[in-house]
């Protein structure tokens, strides 16, 4: 039976290409005592470590070079603790490489508002960070999940889905905000 395959994201694209030039490894005939194996499986993922830590640097990258950035959060409970670990590196980019960088807002992501978790998250971001969450909420939608699987966006590929209408949305948000940024600086 042949092997059915979803497009992949562009990402993880590139991941196997970079990927491709690896040999299969072979399992040993026995277990234990195959120190060949052992060392094979440890030099893997020392290569997995260090292409790990490459692609880390991407986003830092990407922060230096920008001027504004939207601060996507998850309404689920990890997302909360993953949030200090970036506000901490957006500030030591503001800091010591872009002091041009700021944050254009925070963006509620993944939200299903039947819960009480991502009711309880959104209001704890609101409260810390008022002035910067967007009214805009991205909700949990099936369509958002399966665009990049497609290799579209939301918006080309159901543009009517509530995902894509919440994008839409937060991208009229975004221009009013930063409209009244730049009035602010102009008086």
């Amino acid at each position: 039976m042949p092997e059915i395959r979803a497009p992949l994201p562009h990402h993880r694209q590139q991941h196997q290409q970079r990927r491709a030039g690896a040999q299969p490894q072979q399992l040993p005939d026995r277990v234990g005592g195959d120190d060949e194996f052992a060392h094979r499986v440890a030099d893997r993922e020392h290569e997995d470590r260090q292409q790990h830590q490459a692609d880390a640097g991407e986003p830092r990258r990407a922060l230096v070079a920008a001027d504004r950035v939207i601060v996507p959060v998850q309404t689920e409970y990890f997302a909360l603790e993953g949030l200090a670990g970036l506000l901490d590196t957006l500030s030591l980019v503001q800091r010591e490489l872009n002091p041009r960088l700021i944050v254009a807002g925070m963006l509620l992501t993944m939200h299903d508002g039947r819960t009480r978790l991502s009711r309880d998250v959104e209001r704890e971001v609101r409260e810390h960070f008022p002035d910067l969450v967007f009214e805009t909420v991205i909700p949990r939608n099936v369509r958002v999940s399966e665009a990049p699987s497609f290799g579209k966006p939301v918006l080309i590929y159901d543009l009517k889905c509530t995902g894509s209408q919440a994008y839409l949305k937060l991208a009229r948000e975004l221009v009013a905000r930063e409209r009244q940024r730049r009035q602010a600086l102009a008086a």
